[in-house]
């Protein structure tokens, strides 16, 4: 690689912060890293089913990017990329253009839900913090709602 390359990471998640890392790690000089995700945070997803749960608090599910990329050595810019024209190598995003020598994509996923019928509204997608308490509402909700069946009202009255 070149002196000062321009090389841009979409997605501040596990892959596109591991490529900041390595790249950092493994050209010290000479790359000039633009980190690009809509969030200002990066979200640890394997404890999200502690924070559905109630066992974890929110706080501690999200890192802000600063704290984890050193935004001295890596430019970090906080917005959704709009449009990524690789044939002109720039990446577009609503405070303007961004243009490249290399870029990453690792923008993450989306739940598929295939073309089924009423699959997206009868599901609960478990991917972010409000995931996991739209989780830990409903099953609360399915708990309250049990105990006002008959059945449980029967047997706290024997």
């Amino acid at each position: 690689m070149g002196a000062n390359l321009r090389t841009g990471v979409v997605g501040a998640g596990f892959a596109g912060l591991y490529t900041v890392f390595f790249l950092r790690k493994a050209f010290p000089q000479g790359i000039d890293i633009t980190l690009f995700d809509k969030n200002n945070y990066f979200l640890y997803t394997p404890v999200l089913h502690e924070m559905a749960t109630g066992t974890v608090d929110a706080r501690h599910t999200v890192i802000p990017i600063r704290k984890v990329v050193d935004p001295v050595e890596v430019h970090i810019r906080c917005e959704e990329v709009t449009l990524v024209r690789l044939e002109e190598k720039v990446v577009e995003s609503p405070s303007g253009a961004f243009k490249f020598d290399h870029l990453v994509l690792a923008p993450g996923s989306e739940a598929n839900f295939y073309c089924f019928p009423n699959l997206r509204e009868n599901s609960i997608t478990f991917k972010s913090i409000e995931d996991a308490i739209r989780l830990r509402n409903s099953v609360t909700g399915a708990l309250e709602k049990a105990t006002l069946h008959p059945m449980y009202l029967e047997s706290r009255l024997s």
